[in-house]
C-alpha cells in the first residue's frame, strides 16, 4: 500500500504493482497514473496493508508518522518504508513500538510520470534499516529493479540527491556503506 502526495508516486506505484504487492493510494495522482487502482483514505490504506510505503515530501513525513501513531492507525508488525532522503530511521521513532521501519532512498529525481519506472531499473537506493531488516530492505529494492546501497546516515544520501551522478559513483565505490 502506498501513501503519497509526491512525484515519486508514479515510479514506486508502478514498480510495486509489478512486484505483485497489494496496492492502493491516497492521492489523486494515483488515479491518473494507474487507472483502476483504488484511491482510499490514508487510515484505510494503512489498515489494509502489510507493507506501507510513505512517499510524501520530506517536510510532511514526521507529521504523518506522528499522526498515524497518535490515531492508532498502524497494524502491529507492519513493514513501513519511507523514501525521504533527509530522514533515516529516527523519523519513524514514534511508530517503532508497532511497526518495522525501513528507509529506501532512490538516488534519482522523480518526474511524476510513467518514465520514472524505466529509470528505476539499475537505480541505486540508499537503504537504512535495523540489522534484522537489512535483507528485507535489499529484497524490496531488488524487486523494484534497483541496486541497494547501505547507508550509515541519511546525510550521505543528501549528497546523492544534490548530485546524482557523482553521488552514485561515490556510493558504488563503497563510501557511505555500512
Amino acid at each position: 500500500m502506498l501513501i503519497s502526495a509526491h512525484r515519486i508516486v508514479g515510479g514506486h506505484m508502478e514498480s510495486t504493482d509489478r512486484s505483485d504487492h497489494p496496492l492502493a493510494a491516497s492521492r489523486e495522482r494515483a488515479a491518473s497514473l494507474l487507472p483502476g487502482v483504488p484511491v482510499l483514505p490514508v487510515p484505510d490504506v494503512v489498515a489494509a496493508a502489510e507493507l506501507v510505503l510513505l512517499t510524501v515530501p520530506d517536510d510532511e513525513l514526521a507529521p504523518l508518522v506522528r499522526g498515524l501513531t497518535a490515531t492508532g492507525a498502524w497494524v502491529p508488525g507492519q513493514l513501513v518504508v519511507h523514501t525521504s532522503g533527509r530522514h533515516g530511521l529516527a523519523v519513524m521513532e514514534p511508530a517503532r513500538a508497532s511497526v518495522s521501519p525501513l528507509a529506501l532512498h532512490p538516488a534519482m529525481t522523480f518526474e511524476g510520470s510513467s518514465v520514472d519506472l524505466q529509470r528505476l531499473a539499475g537505480c541505486c537506493f540508499g537503504v537504512t534499516a535495523p540489522p534484522a531488516l537489512r535483507l528485507v530492505g535489499e529484497a524490496l529494492v531488488v524487486e523494484m529493479g534497483g541496486e541497494p546501497v547501505w547507508l550509515t546516515s541519511p546525510g550521505v544520501y543528501c549528497i546523492v540527491a544534490r548530485d546524482p551522478v557523482v553521488g552514485v559513483r561515490m556510493l558504488r565505490k563503497g563510501e557511505g556503506e555500512q
